[in-house]
Order: C-alpha cells, then sequence, then structure tokens
C-alpha cells in the first residue's frame, strides 16, 4: 500500500468514526421521540435569579424532589413510577428496579433522611436568545415528554400558560419602551 492510500484509509476511519459517535447520540433520542409515550410533567417554580444561564432554561418538576423514599444514596439509579392525575402524571413509587406500568428513570441528586431529589436528563431546555424571560413571566409552565419502555425521557416541547412555547410569543408580550403615543394617553378629568 501507498502512503496515499493508507492516508485516504485513515480519513474515511476517522470520518465514519466521527459519524457513528454522532448518530449513537442523536439516534436513541429520536427512537425514544417518535415511540415513546406522550405525557405532561408539571415545572416547580425557580428562583427567576438562577433561572436563565446562557440560552437556556433550567426546569425542576413536581416529581424532581420525592418525599417518603428511603434506602438512596446520591448518584443511585431510580425508577419513578407514573400516574396521570389531571393532565398531568406524577410519581406514585420509587425503586432501584423498573416497577410494572410507566416509569421514567432518573439518578439521585441528593438523599436526606426523608425523600430525595432526583434528576432525569430533562432539566434544561435551550431557547433562542431573548426569549427566556416569556418563561419567567409565565403563571404555568408544564412539560410534554416522550418516555420510552426503558425509562429514558426527551422533552417534545414548553407548555408555557397552556399553549406551546414558541420564540414568536415574545412580540405579544413584549412592554412597549419609550413614552407613551398621544393616542395612548388620557387626559385627566376632576
Amino acid at each position: 500500500m501507498t502512503g496515499k492510500t493508507v492516508l485516504r484509509l485513515a480519513f474515511v476511519a476517522v470520518l465514519v468514526l466521527q459519524i457513528g459517535l454522532l448518530l449513537a447520540i442523536i439516534v436513541p433520542k429520536e427512537r425514544t421521540l417518535a415511540t415513546g409515550e406522550k405525557i405532561v410533567l408539571q415545572t416547580v417554580p425557580v428562583d427567576p435569579r438562577d433561572l436563565f444561564r446562557g440560552d437556556y432554561v433550567n426546569l425542576r418538576y413536581t416529581i424532581s424532589t420525592l418525599e417518603g423514599y428511603l434506602g438512596f444514596a446520591a448518584g443511585d439509579r431510580v425508577y419513578v413510577g407514573l400516574a396521570q392525575q389531571g393532565d398531568i402524571w406524577d410519581a406514585v413509587s420509587a425503586s432501584h428496579s423498573r416497577p410494572d406500568g410507566l416509569y421514567i428513570k432518573g439518578r439521585v441528586s441528593r438523599a436526606w433522611r426523608t425523600g430525595l431529589d432526583v434528576e432525569y436528563g430533562i432539566e434544561s431546555y435551550f431557547v433562542p436568545e431573548g426569549t427566556g424571560h416569556i418563561i419567567e413571566r409565565a403563571r404555568d409552565v408544564k412539560v410534554r415528554v416522550a418516555v420510552d419502555s426503558l425509562g429514558n425521557a426527551v422533552i417534545k416541547a414548553l407548555l408555557v400558560d397552556g399553549q406551546p412555547f414558541r420564540p414568536d410569543m415574545a412580540a405579544k408580550t413584549e412592554v412597549p419602551s419609550g413614552p407613551p403615543t398621544p393616542a395612548a394617553t388620557t387626559p385627566a378629568t376632576n
């Protein structure tokens, strides 16, 4: 083999490896989105000063804090059984093994005497720059999630005050800047 042939083969091998790594990351998430059970999770308020870091929103769910579950340590895998209650899904169990029915897989981030905090890998949602204030000001934020048969979850959509989040919502919620126009002012009457 000539030096050129070896270089070409090395280039092709590196290219195939890179494409393979990208597919290994993307395909499982796309499979979950396409085939997973569609559920809605309720978020809980997050301190607005810490809500935005860059161009994404930090999300926390009602199922992120589970009280009454013992025997877990930080870093443990946890399987949280889910049941629909109204239009949202809520935690009904937590165990070290896969339960029957629909469940979401997470990792214990903190365990204390009476419960635990769990992260599911769906705690960040990327938004276009300059649109995060819509979510910060919303009265109700829910997240539509796809959960596959192994408990893996992927965010499908953010629901802001009952509507799917769209960046163009910013135009509808912007506060006008500058002085009011004459048509907008009303003279005071006594």
